[in-house]
């Protein structure tokens, strides 16, 4: 009896294989930790019967959120990058936050985008650093960066790794 399978690629994802980047923060692109990939989740619908209520497929999804964690510089520069974002997205307090936004945000309108919104890059690597596949995030905005923590206590080889998190319209997965 002969049996027919799939062979499937059994080289496996490695979790420290990626490039994240987001070309607006160029300050952050080298000095990313660590991104994730987020889920998704569809709502749902109800069939009412005279006997049971049936589940049925939704019409909708929900992307979870884009998180991901870098490496703050002597300067700040890394994490005042995000922070100006943020800060000029809210509540600026005079009309300098705003434009700063606009100028942080040069590449965004040279493709025809809003200032608030940027599109970000997971570019997954293969165990020989050769791209392998690419998500695309479409236009996401931080909605939250960490503090950060001085600590006598801890020997300068420690360094300061920040969050942020981001939402976004939604994403895509192609191969390279």
């Amino acid at each position: 009896m002969k049996t027919n399978f799939n062979v499937c690629n059994t080289d496996l994802l490695n979790p420290s294989k990626f490039i994240f980047s987001i070309p607006r923060l160029t300050e952050t692109q080298f000095v990313c930790q660590n991104a994730n990939l987020p889920g998704i989740q569809s709502d749902q619908e109800i069939q009412s019967t005279p006997f049971v209520n049936l589940p049925l497929p939704g019409n909708k999804l929900t992307y979870n959120p884009l998180t991901l964690s870098f490496l703050v510089d002597e300067e700040l520069k890394s994490w005042l990058a995000i922070h100006s974002w943020l800060t000029g997205l809210t509540n600026p307090q005079n009309f300098d936050q705003y434009k700063n936004l606009k100028y942080q945000s040069q590449f965004s309108l040279l493709k025809g985008k809003d200032p608030q919104y940027a599109d970000a890059e997971l570019l997954t690597l293969s165990a020989s650093n050769i791209p392998k596949i690419k998500i695309t995030f479409i236009d996401i905005f931080p909605i939250s960066l960490s503090g950060i923590d001085f600590d006598i206590k801890l020997s300068s080889e420690n360094v300061i790794i920040a969050n942020a998190t981001f939402l976004y319209k939604y994403y895509t997965i192609t191969a390279v």
